[in-house]
């Protein structure tokens, strides 16, 4: 798949290429700001057109953020919450790309099973048609129990996203045969929606063979690190 020089998405790649070096952004940071909500929407005509453009810019702003002041990770229901960056010419936070963009327009703590009533229409325009559980495995946070930062990429997301899904839950699933139980992240518990509920999660284990194809194992959710971890990269 080419890109034009001019893309979006091609600037979401290169921006976090950047960050990810240390380079400095500012001509970057300035063209996202720039764009026209009309250019942006006609770049971002998929599902993973936004993914990859939406994933790149939130991952690449927590780290520009928290590199410069951590402290802000003190109270982190204001850093996610606040406005903070500006895409196509919109104060944006972090929580209007995770929980507007990503996972269509839902309510953050109604484990997803909610979506919300009044929606703006710079949000329609950039959200997902259908909300993917694997970008749980694909943002990063900043925190200890995140998964690992990717610089995706429309012509191979679909892989990625498999792998990186993969990877992480290989590393955060412990299956008890004995006691027929399954410990998962957290993640599965605050989106619980998003993955199917407890018979989704339990298929998504089976498909990458964290349990036996005959289990059906009580789900239990392991604590999350909130301790801030920076520069995790896959």
């Amino acid at each position: 798949m080419s890109l034009s020089p001019t893309s979006p998405v091609l600037l979401s790649i290169h921006l976090l290429e950047a960050v990810k070096m240390k380079r400095p952004v500012p001509s970057q940071l300035d063209e996202l700001a720039q764009l026209s909500p009309s250019h942006l929407a006609q770049a971002l005509h998929t599902d993973s057109m936004k993914q990859v453009f939406w994933v790149n810019v939130y991952n690449s702003f927590i780290l520009l953020f928290l590199r410069e002041n951590p402290e802000l990770y003190d109270n982190r229901k204001a850093f996610f919450t606040e406005p903070r960056f500006r895409v196509a010419g919109q104060e944006l936070s972090f929580d209007d790309v995770e929980h507007g963009f990503l996972r269509r327009s839902k309510i953050k703590l109604s484990l997803g099973y909610v979506t919300k009533p009044l929606v703006g229409d710079f949000e329609k325009m950039m959200r997902v048609n259908a909300v993917d559980w694997r970008m749980h495995m694909a943002l990063n946070c900043g925190a200890g129990s995140c998964p690992p930062i990717e610089i995706y990429r429309p012509e191979t997301l679909e892989a990625q996203l498999d792998r990186r899904a993969r990877a992480f839950l290989a590393t955060s699933t412990q299956y008890d045969a004995a006691s027929n139980t399954v410990t998962v992240t957290a993640l599965m518990q605050w989106f619980r929606a998003d993955f199917g509920g407890p018979d989704g999660i339990k298929a998504i284990l089976r498909r990458f063979d964290l349990i036996p194809p005959g289990a059906n194992p009580t789900i239990k959710y392991d604590d999350y690190s909130w301790e801030l971890a920076l520069e995790n990269f896959a």
